[in-house]
């Protein structure tokens, strides 16, 4: 539980800030397996522009400013705390 209560400020701003950046959800959620064939949702920061965005002119680029930030920094992979928290990703791949 400490280390929600640490990294809330950091999730309150990097969402505000993807908020304020361009209309879209501020988390994505990907399916994914985990062990045992199970299945797991995935929770990331939204680093990408909306699909109606996305194609908008020739050479348009899919990642938002704080989403090449966050990428850069792995900073997007961090709501995986969440995942990490119910047992269904170990935390050395999250940081991998």
């Amino acid at each position: 539980m400490r280390l929600i209560a640490v990294t809330l400020p950091l999730l309150l701003i990097i969402a505000i800030t993807i908020r304020i950046e361009g209309p879209g959800p501020v988390l994505v959620r990907q399916q994914r397996a985990a062990t045992g064939g199970h299945r797991m949702m995935l929770v990331r920061f939204r680093t990408s522009t909306d699909a109606s965005e996305r194609w908008a002119w020739p050479g348009a680029s899919k990642t938002t400013r704080i989403g090449e930030l966050l990428r850069y920094s792995r900073l997007d992979r961090l709501p995986q705390l969440l995942n990490v928290l119910r047992g269904e990703l170990a935390l050395a791949r999250l940081l991998d």
